[in-house]
């Protein structure tokens, strides 16, 4: 039977199972087996997250050192490698190129990068995308004394590492990779001057992302020269001790094509959030950027003077997020010129019912002014309401105001059905994602087994949606943005 299915069909159920059941399966007729390993594709991407797990990969592949140049991809969490046994990953699987490896519950800190080095030079050349989270043994170890040319994606979480002084030759070390696209760096300061030396070394950056971080200036006093390849600039969870303007201003120098900005929360020295209400530095950067499309700001409020900028430099965004604020925000943006290019709007930090409060009607006559609007979420605290019930979401009435949705989703609410018949909608939505929500469709007033039929009676009004529910906190963080900073 197994030799009846076709290639794909048999991978895909093999990738439900154990990596024991899928080697014993692969066993029972030699001539599958031997089409899958020329294929390939059932060793191009492994995942390990338990020790045995780890200890059967192990033992397979030095059973059959054959298929071990068919791994491309090695992702490793959950669990803590001694220096030792990791250092033998590179020689049991020398063509990796995507690799990954979380461990911050306990970081190796004792160990000869020079050693390390050596162990992990057959990865030198192959490597296009590292991400060490904890201690960055191997990427440190390697790019101190060797050269990564094929590296692109660099993903590094500084945590388990002691002293300022051995993170920051991070920023000298980041010559061996000059062809990288996109960094990510956490739980690491970085000064202009820094910043000027990453920029240096990486001339092909187009993503840069820095979370967890203290930004302190300096003493740069010199003129930027352009990153002219930075597309993306992703901020944090960071602590800016000086003035946050003299950064903005720098930043307006620097990335001239810049199209994506996100900056999300900043933190004095307790943790505690900030918003800054000098929007001076930040209107001084979007007058210098009018290619950016997205535009999303969780410490900074949505000024008269933040819209007049972003107006009058010409700026066509595509995506917003309104966070700190919403409300009053949301009125300064439907009387802007961006409704006429927005495609997704995200609205943090507030309720549906808080930002349609005492005036609902309008507010969705607003939503319907943004033409295009394909992408709608509204992604509030649990804290913003006392439970679901209390914020209630007429579905109806939403799509038939934004008839060009294809997209929705929403948290900790109750959404109202109020159609009576069979009927489907007639909408564009494709995609339905609802979390910690409660149905409530009036149809069903009164019957048994109504929460069970009013997900059966939602689906039949939408035949052509993907409906999605998941529990509260299910979401990740920053989920949206992915796709733009395609790291983890």
């Amino acid at each position: 039977m197994i030799d009846r299915l076709p290639l794909e069909v048999l991978l895909h159920c093999l990738s439900y199972v154990s990596k024991k059941d899928q080697i014993e399966c692969l066993l029972v007729k030699r001539s599958t087996c031997n089409a899958i390993q020329a294929s390939g594709v059932i060793y191009q991407f492994i995942t390990i997250t338990t020790s045995d797990d780890f200890a059967d990969m192990h033992a397979f592949f030095a059973k059959h050192k054959e298929l071990c140049k068919l791994v491309k991809k090695l992702h490793i969490s959950e669990i803590a490698l001694d220096v030792y046994t990791y250092m033998t990953l590179p020689a049991l699987l020398p063509n990796i190129k995507e690799f990954s490896y979380i461990n911050t519950n306990r970081p190796q800190r004792d160990y000869d990068d020079k050693e390390v080095c050596e162990a992990f030079k057959p990865w030198a050349g192959t490597l296009d995308s590292l991400q060490e989270f904890g201690s960055p043994v191997a990427a440190f170890s390697l790019l101190a004394h060797v050269a990564c040319p094929q590296l692109k994606n660099l993903s590094l979480s500084l945590v388990g590492m002691d002293g300022e002084d051995l993170k920051f030759a991070l920023y000298d070390y980041l010559k061996n990779c000059p062809k990288v696209k996109q960094l990510d760096l956490k739980f690491i300061n970085a000064t202009l001057e820094h910043m000027e030396q990453l920029h240096a070394h990486l001339p092909n950056l187009e993503v840069l992302s820095l979370t967890q971080v203290g930004l302190p200036l300096g003493k740069y006093q010199g003129t930027p020269k352009h990153a002219k390849k930075m597309k993306t600039l992703f901020l944090d969870e960071f602590i800016c001790l000086d003035d946050l303007n003299q950064w903005l201003g720098y930043m307006s120098k620097k990335y001239p094509n810049l199209k994506n900005l996100i900056i999300g929360k900043a933190e004095d020295m307790n943790s505690d959030p900030i918003v800054y209400s000098d929007t001076n530095g930040l209107v001084k950067l979007i007058k210098q950027v009018p290619k950016l499309e997205l535009y999303s700001n969780s410490c900074f409020k949505l000024t008269p003077a933040i819209v007049k900028a972003l107006d009058s430099t010409g700026i066509q965004l595509k995506k917003i997020e309104l966070a700190y604020f919403a409300q009053e925000s949301f009125k300064l943006l439907i009387k802007s010129q961006q409704i006429h290019s927005l495609t997704s709007l995200t609205i943090s930090d507030i309720s549906y019912g808080g930002m349609a409060y005492n005036r609902e009607k309008k507010f969705l006559k607003e939503l319907g002014s943004i033409k295009h609007l394909k992408h709608l979420r509204i992604n509030q605290s649990k804290e913003e309401v006392d439970g679901p019930v209390d914020n209630r979401v007429p579905l109806d009435d939403l799509l038939a105001a934004v008839p060009s949705l294809e997209s929705l989703q929403m948290d900790f609410f109750t959404l109202v059905i109020s159609r009576d018949t069979g009927e489907a909608f007639d909408t564009k939505l494709n995609k339905l994602v609802l979390e910690e929500c409660y149905l409530d469709a009036l149809a069903l007033k009164g019957q048994d087994n109504r929460k069970e039929r009013s997900k059966e009676l939602l689906q039949q009004l939408l035949p052509n949606t993907d409906i999605e529910y998941r529990e509260l906190g299910d979401t990740p963080p920053f989920e949206e943005y992915n796709h733009l900073l395609k790291l983890k």
